[in-house]
């Protein structure tokens, strides 16, 4: 549409006897000012020695022009639902056939209306061409019928003088990697990871319609307090509900996504409650915390043949050890059903990732190479490393916390 729309004001402003102007189309800031508009008209007043308004109402003239002789020519326009008129024979989409009003706008900007019916024709092409869209040819056939796209995309632009229209290669060379979605097992899929999923998702498409190279990337948290808060709340909840993991392995594997939510919500509840009980239940938590780290390594030992590269178990308190067993099985567990969940999300969305990055294993990644460069780029302060920033002009950060944990930064 915007190319042919420029195809059309370039061909106006050739009539007008001016040459070597090309003209500029864009989508409108504003719904209210159309859908497309161009700044031509502000761009001939040297040339025409004319008011702008003046010379945009003249290219509107010639437009109206254009689309009566087009009206002329198609001789069985029939009119749709919406009251605009359409050719029942011509294979292509003409694009003044497409505009419902043109208007001017002070300085000197010309506006152009899609009709209502645009949209939706638009979507049933796509809609019936599926993965085809985008990748017909767009023909230079005559000034009536400008760009006109190929009702048959196996054709050629070589062949018809034409170029490619959606689909190029000016990314062949190009190796993209997108992380999107990044939902935290343990936690319920919400909305904010549809949106992500659908950004990330739009954008590896476009990526890769343009011929790059694209790998989907997901980085989730599978380690952290919110998995701690969530492993209390399991074992909370299975002691007041009197269940077992074989009890809730009976469960849809929706049902027990939704108890691990549950469980979530129970842990950070109690984590900020300011009763003497509370403070026990935040105590607990950061005990737990520690050993889903050792879980989270001895499952990737067994699973990968992951080698550790931080030792948390120096700073387990000596009675969280007798916990470390039943933290492992409900981590395990855990991590899986979410997993498994997210998996079928990700089906029905039509996403399907080539990398996943745990933070289990890009936090010991991370809080390794923190302590491995103290008195280079870090450095001790009150227990936790960091990073000074200020002489860099940045803020002073901590890569590991004085728990001995990495933060968010180190991973």
């Amino acid at each position: 549409m915007k190319l042919q729309l420029q195809q059309i004001l370039k061909e106006i402003i050739d009539d007008l006897g001016v040459q070597d102007v090309t003209p500029n189309v864009e989508r409108a800031g504003d719904l209210a000012h159309g859908d497309y508009t161009t700044n031509v008209a502000m761009m001939l007043v040297k040339q025409l020695k004319r008011r702008p308004l003046e010379i945009a109402e003249e290219i509107i003239n010639k437009f109206e022009v254009r689309s009566s002789m087009f009206e002329a020519k198609e001789r069985d326009l029939f009119t749709d639902q919406s009251g605009q008129k359409i050719s029942g024979s011509a294979n292509h989409n003409n694009v003044l056939q497409d505009i419902e009003k043109i208007e001017t706008a002070p300085p000197g900007f010309i506006n152009f209306h899609l009709s209502a019916s645009t949209l939706g024709r638009t979507l049933e092409q796509v809609l019936e061409a599926k993965e085809a869209y985008g990748t017909a040819q767009i023909v230079q056939s005559s000034k009536l019928e400008v760009g006109s796209i190929e009702s048959n995309p196996q054709q050629t632009a070589s062949a018809k003088g034409g170029s490619a229209f959606g689909r190029n290669y000016e990314l062949k060379t190009k190796k993209i990697m997108v992380e999107y979605t990044d939902p935290n097992p343990f936690k319920e899929f919400h909305v904010g990871h549809l949106y992500s999923n659908s950004v990330g998702e739009s954008l590896v498409r476009l990526f890769e319609s343009q011929g790059a190279e694209v790998k989907r990337a997901d980085y989730f948290g599978d380690v952290g307090m919110h998995v701690a808060k969530s492993i209390w709340g399991m074992k909370k909840k299975l002691k007041d509900e009197n269940l077992t993991l074989s009890d809730l392995e009976k469960k849809d594997l929706r049902e027990r996504v939704k108890w691990l939510g549950q469980a979530y919500a129970l842990g950070a509840t109690a984590y900020e409650d300011p009763s003497i009980d509370g403070e026990t239940a935040k105590e607990e938590m950061k005990d737990i915390n520690y050993l889903v780290f050792i879980s989270a390594q001895e499952y990737m030992k067994k699973k990968f043949g992951w080698e550790p590269q931080v030792d948390y178990r120096q700073y387990l308190k000596p009675e969280a050890v007798v916990q470390l067993e039943e933290v492992r099985v409900l981590f395990e567990k855990g991590r899986e059903w979410s997993l498994d969940y997210f998996e079928n999300i990700y089906k029905r969305l039509g996403t399907k990732f080539d990398y996943y990055y745990p933070e289990s294993i890009v936090a010991e990644y991370g809080a390794k190479i923190v302590k491995e460069n103290v008195g280079k780029v870090f450095e001790s302060s009150d227990g936790a490393i960091i990073f000074r920033g200020e002489k860099f002009g940045l803020h002073t950060r901590v890569f590991v916390n004085s728990l001995g944990l990495p933060t968010y930064e180190a991973k």
